[in-house]
């Protein structure tokens, strides 16, 4: 009997510490829900140029909500909202996500590989154009510890105007 506790609490115990790992590598308010002072909760807003807003009704199945950036004024830089992500190094993962936006060219998203606060490669989307549309993100994490999601949007002159959405972020781990 002794035998069998102290195999179920090795169990439990390797089960929580599995469970406990995974927890870190995890997109954090994936769907733009919780917002705080105007913000995107767990997100930067990085950028001059852009307003940023809540979509209450996205019309998805998957995801009510979703982050609005409103492209407000030109910019040599990108407009950018972004959230660090811890991850295993040497990995593969898949980040996937929705996206739409009013002007071609404008939205995407960005993973920046890091080793620490040392950026490493890069990693885009193609744009978004049209309607919501299902992307995704296939990477290896080579020596990075951690990855930036960045929900990006070119701030041109052409792109003026236009108004771009986010929402749905999930990284699976895809191999080993």
């Amino acid at each position: 009997m002794k035998r069998t506790q102290k195999l179920f609490a090795m169990i439990l115990a390797f089960s929580i510490a599995a469970f406990a790992s995974n927890a870190g590598e995890a997109v954090q308010n994936s769907s733009f829900a919780e917002w705080k002072d105007g913000k995107p909760a767990d997100w930067l807003v990085a950028s001059k140029g852009i307003k940023v807003s809540k979509v209450e009704n996205t019309g998805l199945k998957e995801s009510k909500t979703a982050l609005q950036v409103d492209v407000a004024e030109e910019n040599s830089r990108f407009g950018e909202i972004r959230q660090e992500v811890k991850v295993t190094s040497k990995l593969d993962y898949t980040l996937t996500f929705w996206m739409k936006c009013t002007k071609g060219d404008t939205a995407f998203v960005m993973v920046k590989l890091r080793e620490g606060r040392t950026e490493g490669k890069r990693i885009a989307s193609e744009k978004a154009a049209g309607e919501w549309k299902k992307y995704e993100i296939k990477f290896n994490a080579e020596d990075a510890d951690n990855i930036q999601v960045l929900c990006r949007c070119v701030q041109k002159t052409a792109n003026v105007g236009a108004v771009c959405q986010w929402t749905g972020f999930t990284l699976t781990k895809t191999g080993n």
